[in-house]
């Protein structure tokens, strides 16, 4: 698409909606805990999220944070047992990359639960889902 001279640039900072209407992201505090690499760069994954209604939290507020995305961390869990209890308390939602990607393809926000990350699951525990036999 050609751009005339005295066309304005496009509006980079203002959240693309979804097909309903409403950004994907709109409402949710996100805080990105390790390296998302392979599926999408950390700068990347931030600028997706934020340019379709998301904010990114800068540290692990406790009262502000709605989402945690877990990527792969460089030897250490997300947080030791109080801090993980207390954000699983405020209905905190741990997910995976994969949670971010799949609902830009959908165009909506899908449900956390489908994706769960595998970095708080002890080995061989079941999802919900999973226990229940619901498809994903």
């Amino acid at each position: 698409m050609r751009r005339d001279v005295d066309d304005p640039p496009p509006d980079e900072s203002s959240p693309m909606p979804s097909p309903s209407g409403r950004p994907i992201f709109a409402g949710t505090s996100v805080y990105v805990n390790g390296s998302t690499y392979p599926l999408v760069s950390d700068h990347r994954l931030k600028h997706i999220i934020t340019q379709h209604g998301g904010v990114m939290a800068q540290h692990l507020g406790r009262r502000t944070v709605t989402h945690v995305v877990l990527g792969t961390t460089a030897g250490g869990r997300l947080a030791a047992g109080k801090t993980e209890r207390e954000l699983r308390a405020r209905g905190v939602c741990f997910v995976g990359v994969e949670w971010v990607l799949e609902s830009l393809k959908a165009g909506r926000r899908l449900p956390e639960a489908r994706f769960p990350s595998s970095c708080l699951a002890r080995a061989g525990q079941p999802s919900v889902y999973e226990c229940f036999g619901a498809d994903t």
